[in-house]
């Protein structure tokens, strides 16, 4: 199956440097971590490389029943999951407090929809419940001085 995603520069650079420090690290301290799980770049290439994974999956296994041979792939991935567990929230507020000058810039930045549109990409591919979503749209709104 031949697919074909676009990525910016700014997502390539982006990888790159994810990439880079996975392999040339023999640790990832959790200020890295957080840099790169909070990135919108690395966000961005994720959804567009998990919607890729979800598509050739759903080509693959078209009317088939699913059989594990070799890797195993996990079907109920294909599913927009909402959440439930509210640590996960509590999780991405931690790291949004821990964000770098730079991505609380990045954040300062955003205009009212752009702030929503990245509180949604913090999720991604889940579905966040309402409440969840207004919970870290607050904590984005306090970084932007804004309501």
């Amino acid at each position: 199956m031949n697919s074909s995603i676009e990525f910016t520069f700014h997502e390539i650079n982006a990888l790159n440097k994810l990439l880079g420090q996975i392999k040339s690290e023999a640790h990832l301290i959790a200020d890295d971590i957080n840099f790169f799980a909070m990135s919108p770049f690395i966000i961005s290439v994720f959804e567009k490389i998990h919607k890729e994974y979800k598509n050739q999956i759903r080509t693959k296994y078209k009317n088939k029943k699913f059989k594990a041979t070799g890797p195993e792939i996990d079907l109920s991935l294909l599913n927009d999951f909402q959440l439930t567990d509210q640590r996960y929230v509590g999780e991405r507020i931690q790291r949004i407090s821990e964000l770098s000058q730079p991505g609380k810039d990045y954040i300062k930045g955003l205009d009212k929809e752009k702030r929503e549109e990245y509180c949604d990409s913090i999720f991604a591919p889940f579905k966040p419940t309402e409440k969840q979503r207004q919970e870290i749209l607050a904590v984005l709104a306090s970084i932007s001085n804004t309501k």
